[in-house]
């Protein structure tokens, strides 16, 4: 079942319009169809607190989200960071997390200056990712 469906049953068996939702909530009526036809991707925060408020559900039930998995997503990713921050050092993790958050163009900028970095005998490092000298 998607939100906009959950959202849509909830209120139903509240026996409530879209129209008196959307009071309820703070929102027009065209804003709750909206949502029960899944058309709507981004709902502030703030809505889905107050959603799920007075349709008396938690905002992780409302936004249909399974919270195990989520938590097993969250540490497998935790887990994952810590691996790599120990194989290949802090500066490494923090200049990939940096990496990750530029978006693709910039990303191939970094890409093209780092390839013109080790084309220069001076800045190429002769060691392997796990820093240990190449041989």
């Amino acid at each position: 079942m998607t939100m906009g469906e959950y959202i849509k049953k909830l209120r139903e068996e509240k026996g409530w319009s879209q129209d008196e939702l959307g009071q309820k909530v703070g929102v027009n009526r065209a804003a709750v169809q909206k949502w029960e036809k899944g058309t709507v991707e981004n709902i502030k925060r703030s809505t889905i607190k107050k959603l799920s408020q007075v349709l008396g559900v938690s905002p992780c039930d409302l936004m249909q989200w399974d919270e195990e998995a989520n938590l097993q997503k969250v540490q497998h990713e935790i887990d994952a960071c810590e691996l790599f921050e120990k194989c290949y050092g802090k500066e490494a993790f923090k200049a990939v997390s940096m990496f990750l958050k530029l978006d693709a163009v910039d990303q191939g900028k970094v890409v093209e200056r780092m390839e013109v970095l080790l084309e220069a005998e001076k800045y190429s490092a002769k060691e392997g990712l796990s820093g240990k000298k190449a041989i």
